[in-house]
């Protein structure tokens, strides 16, 4: 995600937008499948829960740059 993000750092809103769409959103959706899938094993009072909850209860804050070429 972050070699992706680089690539098109300078570039302007619309085009990191375009790649947040093609090239990053799959890689996110990946990482949440993941996350969600491993905070599914651990027990509620583990630190990666506590982290992974936190996380996935932020995911619109976390994913707004996909829509919104600004946020960088």
């Amino acid at each position: 995600m972050f070699e992706a993000e680089r690539a098109v750092n300078r570039s302007s809103a619309e085009d990191r937008c375009s790649t947040g769409r093609a090239v990053v959103a799959p890689l996110v959706a990946n990482l949440q499948a993941w996350m969600l899938e491993t905070r599914g094993r651990l027990s509620r009072h583990n630190d990666l829960a506590k982290a992974l909850d936190y996380a996935l209860k932020r995911w619109p804050a976390f994913t707004q740059f996909l829509s919104d070429g600004r946020v960088v």
